[in-house]
C-alpha cells in the first residue's frame, strides 16, 4: 500500500517545540486551517481545548475564545502557548499525534503541568514522542535510543535503565542522577555531555551528522 504525502497529513497532528500563533482570537488559533469557527466547530474547538486542560483558563477570560494572543502570542504564557499548541492538534483528531520536544523550551513546574495534558492527549491514537528530557518518555510502550542517526537500543524505560553501559542509562544517570552545581543537567547539557553534540573539549569528539530529511510523494 502506498501512502501519499496528503492522506499521511491528514491523519497526523504535531505539537511543536515553539507553537505558531497569529494574531487573532483564542478559537481562530485552535482550528485554524482545519475547522470553521461556527456552530457544531466552536464546540469542537472548546472540546480540544479541555482535553488540553486550557479550556478553564479561557473561560475566566473576559472575551473567552474570542480573546485576542497578541503578535506570537505575547500575551500567553509559555504554557498557555504550548497548551493551545496541544487543542490545536486535538481539534483534528489525529490517528497519529507527534510531540517534537513539546516541552523543552519551559520550566520544570510548566513542563510537569503540560505532561498531563501530553498524556491525555495521547490515549487512543498513536504517538511518536522526540525528546532529550527522558523524564517526559518513561511511560512509553516502546523507547528507541538514537545515535549518529542510527537507532542502538529499544525496550521500555525499565529494561534500558537498568542497562549498566547503556546508552539511555548513561542518559537517564546523568538527568536523575547527581546533580551538577546544585543543579539538574538540562536537555542541552546531557546532549552534550553524552552524545557529543557539540564536539566541545570536554567531549572530545565531533559534531554529529546533518540529518537528513525523506519526503513523501504528492499525490
Amino acid at each position: 500500500m502506498l501512502v501519499k504525502q496528503a492522506s499521511l497529513r491528514r491523519l497526523t497532528a504535531v505539537v511543536a517545540q515553539e507553537t505558531v500563533l497569529f494574531n487573532e482570537f483564542v478559537a481562530y488559533n485552535i482550528g485554524y486551517g482545519y475547522v470553521c469557527l461556527e456552530g457544531d466547530d466552536r464546540e469542537k474547538v472548546e472540546q480540544a481545548a479541555k482535553r488540553a486542560q486550557l479550556h478553564d483558563r479561557v473561560a475566566s477570560w473576559e472575551d473567552g475564545y474570542d480573546t485576542v494572543v497578541g503578535e506570537r502570542g505575547f500575551r500567553l504564557s509559555g504554557g498557555e502557548k504550548q497548551r493551545l499548541g496541544i487543542a490545536r492538534a486535538l481539534v483534528r483528531d489525529p490517528r497519529i499525534l507527534i510531540l517534537d520536544e513539546a516541552t523543552s523550551a519551559l520550566d520544570t513546574t510548566t513542563e510537569r503541568a503540560i505532561q498531563q495534558s501530553l498524556t491525555e492527549a495521547s490515549r487512543g491514537r498513536t504517538t511518536l514522542v522526540v525528546a532529550h528530557r527522558l523524564s517526559t518518555i518513561i511511560d512509553a510502550d516502546e523507547i528507541i535510543v538514537l545515535q549518529d542517526g542510527r537507532a542502538v537500543e529499544r525496550g521500555t524505560h525499565a529494561v534500558l535503565a537498568k542497562k549498566a553501559k547503556g546508552l539511555y542509562a548513561s542518559m537517564w544517570k546523568a538527568q536523575s542522577g547527581p546533580e551538577k552545581k546544585g543543579r539538574a543537567l538540562s536537555a542541552t547539557e546531557c546532549q552534550c555531555y553524552i552524545n557529543n553534540a557539540c564536539g566541545c573539549p570536554t567531549t572530545n569528539a565531533a559534531p554529529p551528522p546533518v540529518e537528513q530529511v525523506v519526503e513523501l510523494p504528492d499525490e
